[in-house]
């Protein structure tokens, strides 16, 4: 019987079709961060890791 395969890690954009360069330069850059801080602080985190990039709507 095949092994069930299990989602550790789920990353989901939205909007990217229609965003502009600008601002998935940054969302780019928030996930390397993010990616540099789980090698660097991983062994020290809970069990389960949330990070959210959010977008503050115009007032």
């Amino acid at each position: 019987m095949k092994p069930k395969e299990k989602s550790i890690a789920t990353v989901t954009i939205h909007g990217a079709a229609t965003m502009g360069a600008r601002e998935r330069r940054r969302i780019a850059s928030w996930l390397r961060h993010a990616a540099d801080m789980l090698l660097t602080t991983g062994p020290k985190m809970s069990k389960r890791f949330t990070a959210r990039y959010l977008k503050v709507a115009k007032a």
